[in-house]
C-alpha cells in the first residue's frame, strides 16, 4: 500500500504541474501572443512543432490520468505486497476471535485467503476453527475448505490434521484414521499414530489399529497413552 501511495503521489504532483504548464500556455494565447513569441516563451518548440501538437485546452485535460496512476500503483503494490497484506488480515481476523466474533473473523480470514492463496495461516484458521463450531454445516464447510487448499499444497501437515479433526468431529472416522496417520507417518509422531489407532479401531480396523499403535511405540518406546490404547485393544 505504501507503494500504491508514492505512486498516487507523483502522479498527482505530475497532473498539477501538467495543469499549470497548460494554464501558462492558455495565458499567453489569451494575451493575442503570436506562434513565434510563444515559441519563444516556452523554449522549446519550434514553430512546426507548436502547429504538430494543437495543445489542448484546459478543460479538455484528462484530469482522470492521476486516478488512473493511482489505482495502477495500489494494483502493483497489492501483487507485490500479497503476503505482508493477508498476513494482516489474519491478524485482524485473530483480533475478532479472540472477541468471540467468529462469524467476523471468518470474513476476515476469507479475504486473507482470497489476496494469497497459499496462506497456510488462513486456511487454518477457517478450517480449525470451523470444526470447533462442530455444527454439521460448519463441519462440512470446513471440510470442503481443506479440500480445496489441499489440492494445491497436498504436503501441508497443518491444514491435514485440521482435516482429520474435522471428519472425526463428523463421525467420518475412517477418513480421520488416514489422514493422521499418513501426518503421523510424515512427522513421526506417535500422538498422531495414537490418535489414528483409535479412529481406525471405532470404525471396524482393530488390527490396523494395534499396527499404528505399535509404529507409535517404535518410536517412543514408552509413549503411555499408545502403551494404554494397545492394552485396551488387545483385551477386547
Amino acid at each position: 500500500m505504501v507503494v500504491g501511495l508514492r505512486i498516487w503521489s507523483c502522479a498527482r504532483h505530475a497532473l498539477v504541474d501538467r495543469r499549470e504548464n497548460l494554464e501558462s500556455r492558455s495565458d499567453a494565447r489569451k494575451s493575442g501572443w503570436t506562434s513565434r513569441r510563444l515559441q519563444d516563451y516556452d523554449g522549446r518548440f519550434d514553430g512546426r512543432t507548436l502547429r504538430l501538437l494543437r495543445l489542448p485546452r484546459l478543460s479538455t485535460v484528462p484530469a482522470y490520468r492521476g486516478v488512473i496512476a493511482a489505482l495502477i500503483g495500489c494494483t502493483l503494490a497489492g501483487i507485490l505486497l500479497h503476503k505482508q497484506i493477508s498476513s494482516a488480515l489474519v491478524t485482524r481476523g485473530d483480533e475478532w476471535l479472540a472477541r468471540g466474533d467468529y462469524q467476523t473473523a471468518f470474513t476476515y480470514f476469507r479475504r486473507a485467503l482470497i489476496i494469497d492463496g497459499d496462506s497456510s495461516d488462513a486456511a487454518d484458521r477457517i478450517v480449525f476453527f470451523s470444526g470447533q463450531i462442530r455444527s454439521r454445516e460448519a463441519l462440512r464447510d470446513a471440510i470442503d475448505q481443506a479440500n480445496a487448499f489441499l489440492a494445491h499444497h497436498p504436503a501441508d501437515r497443518r491444514i491435514r490434521v485440521d482435516r482429520a479433526f474435522c471428519f472425526h468431529s463428523a463421525r467420518e472416522l475412517s477418513k480421520a484414521a488416514d489422514d493422521f496417520g499418513a501426518v503421523a507417518r510424515s512427522a513421526r509422531d506417535p500422538e498422531l499414530f495414537t490418535l489414528a489407532a483409535w479412529d481406525r479401531y471405532h470404525s471396524g480396523g482393530k488390527a490396523r489399529a494395534i499396527s499404528l499403535l505399535r509404529e507409535a511405540l517404535a518410536i517412543t518406546p514408552r509413549y503411555q497413552p499408545a502403551l494404554h490404547a494397545l492394552t485396551k485393544m488387545i483385551r477386547r
